[in-house]
């Protein structure tokens, strides 16, 4: 039994030191928008990107493309997965 939870221990580990996802290109729901940036955070409804010059910005949800926003929910669950794997992995040590 202590080869499975080490293993979940190593692979939440493995998630949070992996680099993260590059950046890709977000555009707006009326075609107008097209920024290469790379989803940092949200918060409030909006998603923050930072673009390849380091310079952050806001957009609300609803501005972006659907396809953005599926993205978005991914990465939040992403997030939270990864989360939980840490908070799971410090109560064990």
């Amino acid at each position: 039994m202590r080869l499975p939870v080490r293993l979940f221990i190593l692979l939440g580990a493995l998630c949070l030191l992996a680099p993260s996802v590059s950046a890709r290109v977000w555009g707006d729901a009326e075609g107008k928008l097209r920024v290469v940036a790379e989803l940092v955070r949200t918060e409030g409804g909006e998603a923050f990107l930072k673009e390849q010059d380091g310079r952050v910005f806001a957009i609300p949800f609803s501005f972006l493309r659907s396809e953005d926003q599926q993205y978005i929910e991914q990465w939040v669950r992403k997030q939270s997965v990864q989360k939980f794997a840490s908070l799971y992995a410090a109560t064990r040590s």
